[in-house]
């Protein structure tokens, strides 16, 4: 790792006034550092007329530090640099923000640090991935440098693995020559080799993904009809010549050998007309072209498909056209949050009389407990690098900085990575319990909770009984920006607040959770499934939400002239202006080209309200993964008053349903402006 320390300068933050620059910079690209450094952070000033004086400012997310300090900064020939001189109470994420001031100049910089656990060397057997899309033009602060920025990031997260996606561009200029009387096909792929050869230097094992056919590849060349971000037509059908593909693939293959041993082809080929635009037959045909050609290529090559998100239906098609033969891997997508869901995709394999593994390789969750809980060989986290999709809580931001997925996606690495699953338990208030083993060590992991959490005055706090795993080493309780602390035990039992969505109790030889007691709630909060609905709606479980449950739709068929409605019903105690809250999907969706539905929604007979562009967001609110939207205001006298949300329309993709989760209301007062 210390080789990173020399040479390099990655500048992470920047701020301007009038000439006067600051900067933020590091030897350390993104600003990441493990619990066994001490972070090397410097204050960088350009443009300025004379000595600069600086005042900064720390603090610490979802944690009480808070720091702040001067330094003055000699400058020569406009220029100067000075050691920030700061250091954090531990790991976490740490937001920095800066102010440099020479005369009437003022410039300001703001940025994030992390300080993680540090991470072991990757071991191919651990779960735990990322996908990952390479920037498609070079990196404004790290020039020549982003594949190595990229791939140390991987690391430090806690990464073993990445998915590192071939889009139509990422073959650049196709060549198609002739050898022998048949086609050579060759693409210009020098920057996803650079890539691929800096993560393999970091231990990190790669998946590649053949996701499109390049255009000049294409069965249908000229047609460039758009869908939503899985790219034009012609790069979403089968190629035009299964020589002249097969060569490009038998090259790819062969030139990756060195880094790539495990390819999946194609992303998400169920959902209907959008990544896959060919017949279930086609795609059956593309497979085995592709397999065979990519183990032409490299003998050692193992073949994964087709990234299925839910839709068992069509993957049941395709294995009776015969597509399993050519796999030796199932990829699937999302099912961390549906339990039960990778059970049933390894139903489905047996039904065909197949024993493959199953990877999922696109998952929202950051620790997926349900994946190891059911077998799922290695999860990727989508995605690594920030460019947009916000309810999926992507980790880094482009210059490699980390957003707090980041930071939870490493305190989950490194607990589970090594891990093995042994039992699952509910708890009372929505929460559940996975217990996995290191070795000796017993290891129990929390998540879940209620809409009430965003309620209530303090934490709930759970109860559980262990023996430590060494003599005189205390058991610990993380919360998942990676901070520690020791529990006290008496007689056997300790108690440790539950002030984080995912809490890490360690260091026991056994540990058994015996309760989790909740605190009382000074809110209104109403779970949709409780309520009533039109037909349509489906009452479903989804782990991490409020009670684990929530009321959803995803509908093809036209409603009644009602519309597709749901109603749930709250007792206002007291008459007051009260902030509408609203949990399940992130109402971000709505902005075009939309991922749900757009609604109306009213209380009573009262006022209809349209919901059909994004809303303002609540983050980080336990129980509510998306976060909660935030509807608008309204005045309510006390009683009984219903609310009643009805769709006005259709999503516009990745298909045209009716589609919308829904799992809570709450009901937050508004205090009086003074």
């Amino acid at each position: 790792m210390m080789r990173w320390l020399a040479g390099w300068s990655g500048i992470v933050a920047a701020g301007c006034a009038s000439a006067l620059t600051v900067t933020v910079t590091s030897p350390r690209p993104g600003l990441v550092f493990t619990d066994a450094e001490t972070p090397d952070l410097r204050v960088s000033v350009t443009d300025a007329a004379g000595e600069v004086r600086v005042r900064w400012s720390a603090e610490e997310k979802e944690g009480p530090w808070r720091e702040q300090g001067e330094l003055k900064i000699p400058v020569r020939d406009g220029r100067g640099e000075a050691p920030l001189g700061l250091k954090f109470p531990g790991r976490g994420l740490f937001l920095l923000a800066v102010t440099a001031r020479c005369g009437d100049a003022v410039a300001k910089a703001e940025t994030a640090v992390a300080v993680v656990f540090t991470p072991p060397a990757p071991d191919p057997a651990s779960p735990c991935g990322i996908f990952f899309t390479p920037p498609a033009v070079p990196h404004p602060l790290y020039p020549g440098r982003e594949a190595e920025a990229a791939a140390l990031s991987h690391r430090l997260l806690g990464a073993a693995w990445s998915r590192l996606n071939f889009w139509a561009f990422a073959f650049g200029k196709i060549t198609i020559a002739q050898r022998d009387g048949k086609p050579y096909v060759t693409g210009d792929w020098a920057q996803w080799k650079q890539y691929a050869k800096a993560l393999h230097a970091e231990g990190i094992s790669i998946s590649g993904e053949v996701a499109q056919c390049p255009g000049a590849l294409s069965s249908k060349p000229d047609d460039h009809t758009e869908r939503g971000d899985a790219g034009p037509m012609c790069e979403r059908v089968k190629p035009r010549d299964y020589a002249e593909w097969d060569s490009l693939m038998e090259n790819l293959a062969r030139d990756f050998a060195d880094e790539i041993e495990y390819w999946e082809i194609w992303n998400e080929a169920n959902l209907r007309d959008t990544y896959w635009s060919g017949t279930p037959e086609e795609l059956v045909e593309l497979v085995h072209h592709t397999a065979a050609a990519l183990r032409r290529g490299n003998p050692r090559a193992k073949i994964m498909g087709c990234g299925f998100v839910h839709d068992r239906a069509y993957a049941d098609d395709v294995l009776k056209l015969g597509l399993g033969r050519d796999l030796d891997i199932l990829s699937v997508h999302y099912t961390d949050d549906r339990p039960g869901d990778a059970t049933a995709w390894r139903a489905l394999l047996r039904q065909h009389g197949l024993d493959l593994p199953i990877w999922n390789t696109e998952e929202v969750s950051e620790v997926p407990t349900n994946n190891l809980a059911e077998g799922v060989v290695h999860s990727f986290k989508f995605m690594h690098i920030h460019v947009g999709y916000d309810p999926y809580r992507l980790l880094v931001n482009p210059d490699f900085t980390c957003r707090p997925p980041a930071v939870w996606y490493s305190v989950g690495a490194h607990f589970l990575a090594p891990a093995r699953f042994l039992a699952q338990a509910e708890l009372a208030g929505g929460r559940r319990v996975w217990h996995f083993e290191r070795g000796d060590e017993r290891v129990a992991v929390l998540r879940g909770g209620t809409l009430q959490t965003l309620f209530a005055t303090r934490p709930a706090e759970v109860v559980f009984r262990a023996e430590p795993l060494r003599a005189g080493e205390p058991v610990t309780a993380t919360n998942r920006m990676g901070r520690s602390t020791p529990v006290a035990l008496r007689d056997g039992e300790g108690r440790v607040p539950l002030d984080s969505q995912v809490l890490f109790l360690a260091g026991a030889r056994r540990i058994e959770v015996v309760s989790v007691v909740e605190p009382p709630a000074e809110g209104l909060c109403a779970e949709a499934e409780a309520g009533t609905c039109s037909a349509g709606w489906a009452r479903n479980a989804h782990p991490g939400y409020s009670a684990d449950r929530l009321l959803e739709i995803w509908s093809d068929a036209e409603p009644g002239p009602e519309g597709h409605w749901a109603e749930v019903k709250l007792t206002v105690p007291q008459a007051g202006r009260y902030e509408v809250l609203f949990s399940g999907n992130a109402l971000s969706r709505l902005k075009p080209p939309r991922s749900l539905s757009p609604f109306t929604w009213r209380f009573d007979a009262g006022e209809e309200h349209v919901c059909d562009q994004a809303t303002e967001m609540l983050i980080d609110v336990a129980g509510a993964p998306e976060g909660v939207s935030v509807l608008g205001q309204v005045e309510l006298t006390a009683g009984e008053h219903t609310f009643r949300l009805r769709l006005t329309g259709r999503r516009h993709e990745p298909d045209h349903h009716f589609a919308l989760w829904f799992d809570a209301l709450a009901l937050r007062p508004v205090e009086p402006e003074r």
